[in-house]
């Protein structure tokens, strides 16, 4: 008897308080808005956060909440904006689809390095000692960023830099905040030409540095206006351009992936060679059409005289 009432009690609380439940749950229920289901089910279902919320439920709950007045759904893209605009009456917002790029090419045997981390095993904990290179604004390659991809699109390859397949890639942009010296930038999806160089230090600190680092001599700049020069980097801002443009650069730091897959550019030993041969041939049709054309501007002397 002495364990038997205690159990009785406990199972007597049990069913009171199982029964004051359901009944406050029914009196202080509040129905849910039908459009949240339906708004969940138009979202990807990636879970990600990169919205600010906790999921896509939570997010299908923010936007009736707010009625569409929160920021678009980075993954889903346009064709999510157009259905959450159905389902909420709403004006549908321009979303345009981004993928992650990181912006080095330095590899080991391209950047100089200052030393061996041993112990360091990722990206924050190297940045805070000044990262394995001597650039400190090179990928460092401990693949924090690879950590938080939820589709596994970031691999640190041989050459010890992170690069993003931009197939399996959904824009989240966690990557980007995961990154401590902000190495990777969120693209439009649709363009084809990248300046990989995120150094900002002066142009002979880089020149020394890496072998492949921007050196802002604004030679790209006088091919394209959508190459500008900011903070002593190149960026690319337009969608494309020629691709022989690209042979401006003195260092090699610019791939139009129409020629080069961005892994390739980086990675490949063979692309490199053929990147190097096609720009020697450029370079001497402009040296021919150099020599062609200064003849026609050599000015005329007046009556013959030399």
């Amino acid at each position: 008897m002495s364990i038997l009432i205690p159990i009785l009690v406990l199972t007597g609380v049990g069913v009171v308080a199982g029964l004051a439940l359901a009944f406050f749950s029914r009196v202080f229920y509040v129905p849910e808005d039908p459009r949240v289901d339906q708004l969940e089910e138009a979202l990807p279902g990636a879970n990600c956060g990169a919205c600010g919320f906790a999921g896509c439920r939570d997010y299908a709950k923010g936007l009736v909440a707010r009625n569409g007045d929160v920021p678009p759904c980075p993954v889903g893209g346009q064709s999510t904006a157009e259905k959450v605009a159905a389902i909420l009456g709403i004006a549908v917002s321009d979303v345009e689809e981004k993928v992650a790029l990181v912006r080095c090419a330095g590899t080991r045997d391209r950047a100089a390095a200052r030393g061996s981390m041993v112990g360091v095993r990722d990206c924050a904990a190297a940045a805070l000692l000044g990262g394995p290179k001597s650039c400190r604004f090179g990928c460092m390659g401990l693949g924090d960023c690879g950590t938080v991809c939820p589709t596994k699109a970031i691999t640190v390859y041989g050459g010890g830099v992170a690069v993003v397949d931009p197939a399996l890639c959904i824009g989240c942009g966690l990557c980007v905040s995961k990154c401590p010296i902000d190495c990777i930038e969120m693209v439009p999806k649709g363009r084809r030409v990248h300046v990989l160089c995120n150094s900002r230090d002066p142009a002979l600190v880089t020149r020394a540095a890496c072998k492949v680092g921007c050196i802002a001599c604004n030679l790209c700049t006088k091919k394209d206006p959508s190459f500008v020069v900011a903070s002593n980097v190149a960026a690319f801002t337009g969608t494309t351009c020629d691709p022989e443009f690209c042979f401006a650069c003195p260092n090699d730091v610019i791939v139009h992936t129409d020629r080069y897959e961005v892994l390739a550019f980086i990675e490949s030993e063979e692309a490199r060679t053929d990147y190097e041969a096609e720009k020697n041939e450029f370079k001497e049709k402009e040296k021919a059409a150099r020599a062609a054309a200064r003849p026609a501007r050599e000015p005329k002397n007046a009556g013959g005289q030399p």
